[in-house]
């Protein structure tokens, strides 16, 4: 029987990132470091801590000092994961498109307060992620201010709180060859999970479709990924930190995504990997036969670019072949070559039936494993996540979005409630969106509540309660292209 979800949702159309500090605008009375640091500016801080309080979290204590709103998730002395969204340190429009790309530390700073105040200086917390394999993690976290914001938690508030680039790799571009430098990765290492038969990748598929998945994450992963991937292993490599901890915090972005229409607490979790490229993006080919990468409308060009990708890219002398077509495919796009059927290619569009198989997995991965990647019936942590709304991405998602001043934080322990609201506040309809269209079909590890009815909307405006009974739009993202008139309410 599926559980009623309270999810917190909190809309001031004025609210804005603060400049310069990330303290709180007023020393509240839970504040752990006395009068170290105001910024009146800061109303993100300020938001944070207004949906705790409309979640009802630790309500007898509010106003004093002994408020401890996320102690209902974290307990003293235990370890704390928190997730951001930090996939790119570029946008077209510079710091500002970031705004729209990644998590705002405004946001971060909040909620690893409140962490703290939860877990106690003998507990710990570790700021993770694991961006685009090609992103700058040291400038991501320079450009948005997270690396000054951290700093100063560790040498002024005396803060012992870690951050780790999840990555074992980094791709560059060097003129026109692609290289790969190696990271060190998480400290603690990486396990390995294995759903076995209960991956979602197998759910509805013919059994000889199976090794057709693909990974978007390299060009040259094709017989790397068909060893974690079978009709009887399905393999994912975690974070050694991610799954030592009692506590799963989840900061996404609200965002379109070209690939599985919208990215936000169930997406998010794609960062916690290590192993980007043996995971399932799409399956090779058109639907007329058993592919999802591009529509059947594609034309001869595209579909022929794709069987190059697949057979000769990824083939030993692959490198040498993709900087031999890329320039040429790249050409024949800005020149309008390609029909609109033809932008559709790897799997960025709303036929894609492989990415929400693959987040699913991943999702039941993170809740039901234990600290050496062994599945269990329970869950083995306690999971929160806040939506970082404020500034949030249309369009051209993940990479590239284009700013929309919502003003909204959305936060709850159940994630498929939580994208629930951030997807009725875009415009959207989940029953559109594969991944929350499948969401209730899984039978063993559920994630979480898929039906909007059982869904309590506590907000700073009552007018938001109701928001499932009608069919008000509250933003009108545009989607991704390859979703249009697709997902829309």
């Amino acid at each position: 029987m599926l559980k009623k979800a309270a999810v917190g949702l909190y809309v001031a159309q004025d609210l804005t990132y603060p400049s310069g500090s990330f303290d709180p605008p007023e020393c509240y009375p839970e504040y752990p470091y006395g009068d170290q640091g105001v910024n009146p500016e800061n109303g993100v801080y300020r938001a944070v801590r207004h949906i705790f309080r409309q979640m009802h979290l630790d309500e007898s204590n509010y106003g004093t000092a002994a408020w401890n709103p996320l102690g209902r998730y974290i307990k003293r002395g235990e370890k704390v994961a928190i997730k951001p969204n930090f996939v790119t340190d570029r946008h077209p429009a510079g710091a500002a498109g970031l705004e729209a790309t990644v998590t705002h530390p405004s946001v971060l700073r909040a909620i690893i307060d409140y962490a703290f105040i939860a877990a106690g200086p003998e507990g710990r917390v570790d700021v993770v992620d694991g961006p685009l394999d090609m992103a700058d993690f040291d400038n991501v976290t320079l450009i948005t201010g997270a690396k000054r914001m951290l700093d100063d938690l560790r040498q002024n508030k005396g803060l012992d709180v870690s951050l780790h680039d999840l990555r074992r790799w980094k791709t560059y571009w060097v003129e026109t060859d692609v290289r790969r430098f190696d990271l060190p990765g998480d400290p603690r290492g990486y396990v390995i999970s294995d759903l076995l038969t209960d991956s979602e990748l197998l759910r509805g598929v013919d059994p000889g479709l199976v090794g057709g998945y693909r990974s978007t994450a390299s060009y040259f992963e094709k017989r790397r990924i068909g060893t974690w991937h079978d009709l009887e292993h399905n393999l994912y490599s975690f974070s050694k930190t991610v799954m030592e901890s009692d506590v799963f915090i989840n900061i996404p972005k609200m965002k379109t995504h070209k690939k599985s229409g919208v990215t936000l607490s169930l997406k998010n979790i794609v960062g916690v990997t290590d192993a980007k490229d043996t995971l399932p993006h799409h399956r090779v080919g058109r639907p007329s036969r058993g592919g999802d990468e591009v529509p059947d409308a594609a034309s001869l060009a595209v579909r022929f670019k794709s069987f190059l990708i697949d057979n000769v890219i990824s083939s030993q002398h692959g490198l040498a072949a993709y900087k031999l077509i890329r320039p040429i495919y790249s050409q024949m796009r800005k020149r309008g070559v390609y029909g609109r059927a033809d932008q559709r290619d790897r799997g960025e569009w709303f036929g894609n039936d492989s990415i929400w198989r693959t987040t699913l997995d991943l999702n039941k991965v993170l809740l039901y494993g234990d600290a050496d990647g062994n599945l269990h019936d329970t869950p083995r942590r306690r999971f929160f996540s806040l939506v970082d709304g404020i500034v949030a991405g249309e369009w051209n998602g993940p990479l590239n979005p284009s700013p929309v001043n919502c003003g909204c934080l959305v936060a709850g322990d159940d994630p498929v409630a939580v994208d629930q609201v951030c997807i009725r506040m875009m415009g959207f309809d989940w029953t559109r969106i594969p991944t929350y269209a499948n969401v209730g079909n899984i039978d063993r590890y559920r994630i979480g509540c898929p039906d909007p009815a059982l869904i309590e909307v506590l907000s700073n405006d009552r007018g938001y309660a109701e928001m499932f009974s009608h069919t008000e739009k509250y933003f009108s993202f545009r989607p991704a292209d390859g979703w249009e008139g697709a997902i829309e309410l």
